[in-house]
């Protein structure tokens, strides 16, 4: 009886394996069935469709980071605009990079002005001098980039240095550590937390290194692996890390990196073959609430399925068979909010995927 019984269930076993390779597939190549699209635009009241970056705050608000329209918290219902022009709610510059919030209830917001802080509880502007010494250089000038670390400390961009600012229990600064390096000398650059270990990856001249702080006071880039040294014109656009590797996306296509065998694998655009990324340019990286993978690129979307080691297009422009979730195909910033995938644009503000019951 029990031999009976074990061969009935070897038996399902094998009638159904081949039949969850399939499912997978047709399951991540119908992302676009599950989800309906909203397009945010400007005649819903964005002050422009060029969005940069989209982050939530621990409040569950949307800020929305515009090239050319400032900044705009969006509570699914209304917009609250942040302008040079606004008295109440000013801005140093309306090109925006992006925004972060600190640990204080503060929001930094990077843009070609340099440095604002936002009160979040009041709305109001506080002057960064009331947190304690911050260089001119942020404050007054071009600031491209802010991340928070697992730690709590803020790093900062401006285009020449980088720095990381931590706190006090109360909120004031307590100091700031600067490194210098070649490869910080430009605009376009991105860093993170990946690990949410307090060290930030970042790209400096084509090579991925982690900065962190030492014992000796002193902020220290250490490269992560040979085989991440990329050709000079490579630029880094966004960092994740799924299970035990880490995603890059670049200008020149995508790296997966094993953390624990150092292998580095190199996925590019290739024509006419479905599976492949829709282009080389990519910009952005997100993962779902379901552990889907999405590519973002000036070329639409690609989410990744992970058993064919391929990618499904999502474009508005797709020969046979285009996508009717996206109104730009140029991408510049996804953002996951629980079940909600935020995607901003260049050319159609922003389009918010949620999932169909």
């Amino acid at each position: 009886m029990t031999r009976f019984f074990s061969f009935r269930i070897l038996l399902i076993i094998i009638c159904f394996l081949p039949a969850w390779p399939a499912r997978a597939l047709l399951q991540e190549e119908l992302f676009t069935m599950h989800y309906n699209a909203t397009h945010i635009t400007m005649n819903e009241g964005l002050p422009t469709n060029f969005i940069d970056d989209i982050y939530q705050d621990r409040q569950g608000f949307i800020w929305l980071s515009a090239g050319g329209g400032g900044l705009s918290r969006y509570d699914g219902y209304e917009f609250i605009h942040f302008h040079p022009s606004i008295p109440h709610r000013k801005l140093k510059s309306n090109f925006v990079r992006c925004a972060r919030e600190d640990c204080f209830h503060r929001l930094w917001v990077a843009s070609e002005g340099g440095i604002d802080l936002i009160d979040l509880k009041t709305l109001q502007n506080i002057p960064p001098q009331a947190l304690g010494p911050l260089p001119d250089r942020l404050t007054d000038t071009s600031a491209f980039h802010i991340e928070q670390d697992a730690d709590g400390c803020l790093w900062l961009h401006d285009g020449h240095q980088l720095y990381r600012i931590a706190f006090c229990q109360e909120g004031s600064i307590e100091s700031i550590h600067t490194l210098s390096h070649p490869g910080l000398e430009k605009s376009n650059l991105i860093f993170k937390d990946v690990k949410q270990n307090g060290k930030i990856w970042i790209s400096l001249n084509g090579e991925i290194c982690t900065v962190e702080l030492q014992e000796n006071g002193k902020l220290q880039a250490t490269p992560v692996a040979e085989g991440l040294n990329f050709a000079p014109g490579t630029t880094v656009s966004d960092f994740i890390a799924k299970e035990d590797e880490i995603w890059i996306t670049t200008n020149q296509g995508l790296y997966r990196y094993a953390l624990h065998s150092n292998v580095v694998k190199h996925y590019e655009h290739t024509p006419n073959t479905p599976g492949s990324l829709s282009q080389n340019f990519l910009t952005a990286l997100a993962i779902t609430e379901n552990k889907q993978l999405i590519v973002a690129s000036l070329c639409g979307l690609n989410v990744y399925n992970p058993l064919y080691d391929r990618f499904e297009q999502i474009r508005n422009d797709l020969p046979g068979n285009p996508s009717p979730l996206l109104n730009s195909n140029f991408v510049n910033c996804i953002a996951i909010v629980g079940r909600h995938i935020w995607i901003g644009t260049e050319s159609g503000g922003v389009t918010l995927l949620t999932p169909k019951r």
